[in-house]
Protein backbone atom coordinates (compact mmCIF):
# COMPACT_ATOMS: atom_id res chain seq x y z
CA UNK A 1 0.00 0.00 0.00
CA UNK A 2 3.01 2.63 0.64
CA UNK A 3 4.72 1.64 -2.41
CA UNK A 4 1.10 2.18 -4.26
CA UNK A 5 0.54 5.54 -2.43
CA UNK A 6 3.62 6.93 -3.35
CA UNK A 7 3.62 5.65 -7.39
CA UNK A 8 -0.10 8.01 -6.78
CA UNK A 9 2.31 11.04 -5.52
CA UNK A 10 4.74 10.90 -8.59
CA UNK A 11 2.02 10.36 -11.03
CA UNK A 12 0.42 13.93 -9.15
CA UNK A 13 3.87 15.39 -9.14
CA UNK A 14 4.31 14.66 -12.90
CA UNK A 15 0.68 15.50 -13.75
CA UNK A 16 1.11 19.13 -12.15
CA UNK A 17 4.23 19.55 -13.77
CA UNK A 18 3.03 18.64 -17.71
CA UNK A 19 -0.56 19.09 -17.56
CA UNK A 20 -1.51 21.95 -15.28
CA UNK A 21 -4.57 22.65 -16.60
CA UNK A 22 -6.05 19.41 -16.62
CA UNK A 23 -5.25 18.30 -13.23
CA UNK A 24 -6.73 21.64 -12.05
CA UNK A 25 -10.07 20.95 -13.86
CA UNK A 26 -10.08 17.63 -12.57
CA UNK A 27 -9.69 18.56 -8.54
CA UNK A 28 -11.39 21.51 -8.50
CA UNK A 29 -14.85 20.80 -9.60
CA UNK A 30 -14.65 17.51 -7.25
CA UNK A 31 -13.37 18.78 -4.34
CA UNK A 32 -15.91 21.11 -4.58
CA UNK A 33 -18.43 18.98 -5.21
CA UNK A 34 -17.56 16.50 -2.47
CA UNK A 35 -17.84 19.94 0.28
CA UNK A 36 -21.37 20.19 -0.61
CA UNK A 37 -22.36 16.81 -0.91
CA UNK A 38 -20.72 16.16 2.48
CA UNK A 39 -22.43 19.50 3.75
CA UNK A 40 -19.78 21.69 4.23
CA UNK A 41 -19.82 25.80 4.03
CA UNK A 42 -17.08 26.93 2.49
CA UNK A 43 -15.48 28.35 5.72
CA UNK A 44 -15.85 25.47 7.90
CA UNK A 45 -14.04 23.72 5.30
CA UNK A 46 -11.07 25.96 4.83
CA UNK A 47 -10.86 26.32 8.57
CA UNK A 48 -10.75 22.13 8.44
CA UNK A 49 -8.21 21.91 5.90
CA UNK A 50 -6.36 24.93 7.65
CA UNK A 51 -6.33 27.30 4.44
CA UNK A 52 -7.99 30.49 3.70
CA UNK A 53 -11.14 30.74 2.41
CA UNK A 54 -9.51 32.62 -0.76
CA UNK A 55 -7.34 29.74 -1.27
CA UNK A 56 -10.02 27.33 -0.77
CA UNK A 57 -12.46 29.27 -3.50
CA UNK A 58 -9.54 29.28 -6.10
CA UNK A 59 -9.01 25.48 -5.44
CA UNK A 60 -12.73 24.63 -6.28
CA UNK A 61 -12.58 27.26 -8.92
CA UNK A 62 -9.72 25.39 -10.89
CA UNK A 63 -7.29 28.64 -10.47
CA UNK A 64 -4.97 26.51 -8.08
CA UNK A 65 -3.78 23.20 -7.47
CA UNK A 66 -3.80 21.69 -4.36
CA UNK A 67 -0.79 20.05 -3.04
CA UNK A 68 -0.30 16.36 -2.21
CA UNK A 69 -1.07 16.73 1.50
CA UNK A 70 -3.97 19.24 0.85
CA UNK A 71 -5.57 15.91 -0.68
CA UNK A 72 -4.78 13.74 1.80
CA UNK A 73 -6.38 16.49 4.27
CA UNK A 74 -9.49 16.24 1.83
CA UNK A 75 -9.18 12.26 2.13
CA UNK A 76 -8.85 12.19 6.05
CA UNK A 77 -12.12 14.81 6.21
CA UNK A 78 -14.35 12.55 3.55
CA UNK A 79 -12.90 9.67 5.01
CA UNK A 80 -11.77 8.06 1.71
CA UNK A 81 -8.51 6.72 1.05
CA UNK A 82 -6.33 8.96 -1.07
CA UNK A 83 -6.12 6.88 -4.43
CA UNK A 84 -9.87 6.64 -4.35
CA UNK A 85 -10.20 10.33 -4.41
CA UNK A 86 -7.73 10.36 -7.58
CA UNK A 87 -9.68 8.01 -8.90
CA UNK A 88 -12.83 9.82 -8.57
CA UNK A 89 -11.32 12.45 -9.85
CA UNK A 90 -10.48 10.86 -12.83
CA UNK A 91 -13.35 9.63 -13.62
CA UNK A 92 -15.22 13.19 -12.87
CA UNK A 93 -12.96 14.55 -15.77
CA UNK A 94 -14.07 11.96 -18.41
CA UNK A 95 -17.46 12.13 -17.12
CA UNK A 96 -17.55 15.90 -17.86
CA UNK A 97 -16.32 15.06 -21.14
CA UNK A 98 -19.41 13.36 -21.82
CA UNK A 99 -22.06 15.50 -20.26
CA UNK A 100 -22.61 13.00 -17.61
CA UNK A 101 -20.96 14.93 -15.09
CA UNK A 102 -24.59 14.65 -12.59
CA UNK A 103 -25.28 10.87 -12.96
CA UNK A 104 -21.32 10.31 -12.37
CA UNK A 105 -21.94 11.88 -9.19
CA UNK A 106 -25.46 10.53 -8.18
CA UNK A 107 -23.83 7.12 -9.31
CA UNK A 108 -20.33 7.20 -7.46
CA UNK A 109 -22.45 8.81 -3.98
CA UNK A 110 -24.73 5.43 -4.17
CA UNK A 111 -21.86 3.46 -4.75
CA UNK A 112 -20.11 5.26 -1.31
CA UNK A 113 -22.97 5.13 0.37
CA UNK A 114 -23.72 1.86 0.16
CA UNK A 115 -20.08 0.86 1.47
CA UNK A 116 -19.99 2.82 4.09
CA UNK A 117 -23.77 0.96 5.21
CA UNK A 118 -21.94 -2.24 4.39
CA UNK A 119 -18.68 -1.59 6.49
CA UNK A 120 -21.02 -0.24 9.56
CA UNK A 121 -22.41 -3.62 9.41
Amino acid sequence: MVRFSAYLILLITVLKNCLDIEVKIMFGDILKKLRLIYGYKAKEMSEKLNISASYLSEIENNKKIPSVDLLKEYARIFDIKLSSLILLSENYDDAIENNKSDAFIRKSMLKLITKMSLDES
